[in-house]
């Protein structure tokens, strides 16, 4: 099945060589290595930015053809707010699933564009104890018809009297 991660490759490098973005930098990976998933990855793209203040994608296809996307890690948002983290665990996203490719360039276009925000968790002395990836209504919409918007995790955030910060993302350009 490596015609997904060839196609999804493909897709990525001539949209990214479209655009004009000067401090986000995109790398792939083929056969990474890393930690064990009960899926092997065989590709792996990684839309990085130098600014915290815009999100960071890790896009990922298994041997299987299943595509993943994390959104965000808790380590970023930690430095947005001034605190420290070294947790991996990332904001938002899915588990590789079967989605169709389109879908996940519509997703990645409408985070260029800042189509996001985080809400993190925050409690005094702990630093951030939770985050979680909300889409625009605008991004919404785009992705009402396809397979990203069920699987994208979009929580409702639940007040936790005051400790929540919502923090835009920025466009990349």
């Amino acid at each position: 099945m490596l015609a997904v991660p060839k196609y999804l490759s493909d897709n990525l490098n001539a949209w990214f060589a479209g655009q004009d973005f000067r401090q986000v930098t995109f790398r792939e990976e083929w056969e990474p290595t890393g930690e064990d998933y009960e899926y092997t990855i065989v590709y792996e793209a990684l839309f990085e930015p130098e600014s915290d203040d815009q999100a960071y994608v890790n896009l990922y296809a298994t041997d299987e053809g299943a595509i993943g996307v994390a959104v965000e890690s808790r380590s970023r948002i930690a430095r947005r707010l001034g605190f420290v983290s070294n947790s991996p665990v990332c904001a938002g996203g899915f588990e590789p699933s079967l989605v169709n490719v389109d879908a996940i360039m519509r997703l990645i276009q409408l985070i260029a564009q800042g189509e996001i925000s985080v809400v993190a968790t925050v409690i005094p002395l702990l630093g951030v104890t939770d985050a979680d990836v909300v889409l625009s209504s605008y991004a919404t919409e785009q992705l009402v018809r396809t397979s990203v918007k069920d699987a994208f995790l979009m929580k409702t955030p639940t007040p936790l009297f005051g400790f929540q910060k919502v923090l835009p993302c920025a466009a990349w350009s």
